[in-house]
């Protein structure tokens, strides 16, 4: 009796099953890199309620960020400024 299909067709479930797990990874690497916060947030500027000028303390006075501003070390932006405290 003659076969209906020919050999090569014993490996195709196994290719195609490879082939979806691959097209998976891809895609859900890509969703979670485009929809993750680094690339939504590039860029991401809030507005200040007091105007100040972060060229004057950071730059020409030398002042450290951490001065300010507590988590720049742990977080990916810098928190609001940590508020004086009363004398």
């Amino acid at each position: 009796m003659s076969e209906i299909f020919p050999k090569w067709t014993n490996k195709l479930p196994g290719i195609v099953l490879a082939g979806l797990i691959v097209l998976g990874g891809v895609v859900s690497y890509g969703v979670y890199y485009y929809v993750g916060p680094a690339y939504g947030r590039a860029g991401y500027q809030p507005t200040q309620p007091v105007s100040f000028s972060h060229a004057i303390h950071a730059d020409q006075l030398g002042l450290d960020c951490r001065y300010c501003h507590n988590g720049v070390e742990t977080s990916w932006f810098s928190e609001y400024p940590i508020p004086p405290r009363p004398v």
